[in-house]
This record gives structure tokens, C-alpha cells and sequence, in this order.
């Protein structure tokens, strides 16, 4: 077994909204991150643990908590990088399959792009929010859109079911489940919602195709799509960026 190594001033994932436009100015912003974004991959592709090279690197460059959780969502060593495009199939690909959905993950995705907020693509090729939002997530008005966007966007590709997971400790993640059930059956969709302790174990043990941008539900998973990726590209392709594009 393989041990990652470490830095000092572990790196503590915010859980807080990131609404806030990135302050410093274009230009400055640019440079900065391009080239924290190539130390931090270089540590990682060393063998460095996340949290620590993240703390390390944003340090270096003065980075406020937004930058940092940017890299943190985004980047990634090679080698996990090409293992997660080795999972990754077309949306198209849940025709006939069975399809978990990591329910938080999926939503909230879609929730911020609604509402305007930064979507990035990662290493891996996959699409990421940066809201930090999870543990303090709230059902508004924009979970109802998102639901819509998400639910006609499986429908239009016949899985042959669709699971989703919530997690439990959530507030209010029963009275999602209930609304998600509600839906799919108005949409004569097969399958279920409901909470579980833990969504992403759930989401990878159960049929055929996981739909998560979650890096621990993809290492487990055995093929995964990205439809909350697949919305923004359709919906609102110039929202979404990269580090060289900022």
C-alpha cells in the first residue's frame, strides 16, 4: 500500500458558498493561478497528499480560499487524470442502462449554473462547481429548475432506470428524495430516489453507469458520466472556463 506524502498546514475544504467574483485583477489572476495550477500538479504527480499541496502552493502564491478550492476541485496528477477519462462515457452511453446518480453532486452542479457561478474543467476532463455549498445545502427555487434541466436531460437519452442518492445527514435531503420520486413518475421514468448515509458509496454500487463529478465516487465507479457537464455545455457553454481562459 502507497502513502502519500505530505505537506505542512493541512488544506480544509471550504463548506461555505464562493459567491464572490475572484477579486485580483484579470491579467494578475491569470498568471498566478496558471502557474500555482503547475506546481500543485506537479506535487501530486509526485506523490503529495491533496489537502497539504493545496495548503502548500496556495501559501506560496497568497491565494484567498476561493482560489484555492478552484485548484483543489480541478487539478489533478496525470495518472489519475487518464483514469478518470478511461471511465467517462458519452451521456448517450445510459441508453438501455441502469443509472445511479450522485444526487448533491449532480444537483448542486447544475444549481450553479443556473445561477451563474463559475464552472470549471478539471484535468480529468470532467466539469466542476466551485460553490462549496454541500454541507450547508438549501432547497430553493433554483432546485426546482435544476431538477427540470436534470431530469429531461436522462429522459431524452431512455436509461433503463434512474437511481438517486442523497445523502442523510443533509437537511431536508428526505424531503428531496420525495420530490425527485414525484417527478419521475410524472415523466414515466423508472427507478427511485432516496437517502442514504453515504450517497457516493451508494451511487457506485448500484447500476450499471454513475453519473457523479465526485473524485472518490469516480475511483470506484466502474464507468461514469458527466451530466451535469453535458447540461452546461448545451445550456450555457461560454459560463463554463478554464485556468487559461480565465
Amino acid at each position: 500500500m502507497t502513502h502519500k506524502k505530505r505537506l505542512s498546514k493541512p488544506f480544509h475544504i471550504a463548506q461555505r458558498s464562493t459567491s464572490s467574483s475572484l477579486t485580483r485583477r484579470k491579467h494578475e489572476l491569470k498568471q498566478v493561478l496558471i502557474e500555482a495550477a503547475k506546481d500543485l500538479r506537479h506535487l501530486l504527480n509526485r506523490g503529495y497528499n491533496r489537502e497539504g499541496a493545496v495548503s502548500f502552493v496556495g501559501d506560496r502564491y497568497q491565494l484567498n480560499r476561493e482560489e484555492r478550492f478552484l485548484l483543489y476541485r480541478t487539478i489533478y496528477d496525470d495518472q489519475s487524470a487518464e483514469k478518470h477519462r478511461r471511465k467517462m462515457l458519452p451521456v448517450k452511453a445510459i441508453n438501455g442502462k441502469e443509472l445511479a446518480v450522485d444526487g448533491y453532486n449532480v444537483l448542486i452542479t447544475v444549481e450553479s449554473l443556473i445561477k451563474g457561478l463559475p464552472l470549471v474543467y478539471s484535468d480529468d476532463g470532467l466539469i466542476r462547481d466551485i460553490s462549496g455549498v454541500f454541507r450547508g445545502y438549501q432547497i430553493t427555487d433554483v432546485t426546482y429548475q435544476a431538477t427540470n434541466l436534470i431530469l429531461k436531460e436522462i429522459q431524452t437519452h431512455h436509461p433503463a432506470s434512474v437511481h438517486f442518492f442523497f445523502d442523510e445527514p443533509i437537511s431536508k435531503s428526505g424531503e428531496l428524495a420525495n420530490y425527485f420520486r414525484q417527478e419521475l413518475k410524472k415523466r414515466n421514468l423508472k427507478g427511485n430516489a432516496e437517502t442514504v448515509k453515504m450517497a457516493d458509496k451508494a451511487s457506485t454500487m448500484t447500476g450499471e453507469i454513475t453519473a457523479s463529478s465526485d473524485c472518490v465516487v469516480i475511483d470506484h465507479a466502474t464507468k461514469i458520466v458527466d451530466i451535469a457537464g453535458e447540461i452546461a455545455k448545451k445550456k450555457h457553454p461560454k459560463k463554463l472556463f478554464r485556468l487559461t481562459e480565465i
